[in-house]
């Protein structure tokens, strides 16, 4: 009986060895063991993937997909376009290009009202118009009052 009980305890202990076997140090389940093999999101190593992106170069998807999976590719033509895609994308860095500076903006004079040809401005030019104006009239009006008293 001993010996039953060893042998069932050397079983399943080299069960759960086995288990542990294929995951990678420190996942739980396959999607953790996956995220942990490459990092984050990583399903193929750089130089498989270097292979597959070399594979579909040129190529319409069909064919690029055929080609990919020869090299070691495991997913769907619209994945493999996506990974095409990101390829290709520059990644630069976000934001404001380093060594610009703020532009200081210089102030602007007054604008002021364009003289006109006797040297005053536009509100001085109405202004004089409308005094000379009435001062015409006012001497009208005086000549008039003459006229009447002369005849």
């Amino acid at each position: 009986m001993a010996e039953n009980e060893k042998a069932a305890a050397e079983a399943v202990a080299e069960k759960s060895v086995k288990k542990k076997a294929g995951r990678p140090k420190g996942s739980k389940n396959k999607r953790q063991a996956r995220r942990v093999k490459g990092g984050a999101g990583k399903r193929y190593d750089a130089e498989t993937k270097a292979a597959i992106l070399a594979a579909t170069e040129g190529k319409s998807l069909a064919e690029a997909h055929i080609a990919a999976v020869e090299a070691g590719y495991k997913g769907s033509p619209a994945s493999l376009y996506q990974m095409i895609h990101n390829a290709k994308k520059k990644k630069g860095k976000r934001g404001r290009p380093k060594g610009s500076k703020n532009i200081v903006s210089t102030p602007k004079p007054d604008r002021l009202v364009k003289p006109s040809n006797n040297g005053l401005s536009a509100i001085d030019t109405i202004i004089s118009r409308e005094v000379q104006s009435r001062i015409n009239a006012a001497a009208n009006d005086a000549i008039r009052e003459l006229e009447k008293l002369i005849k």
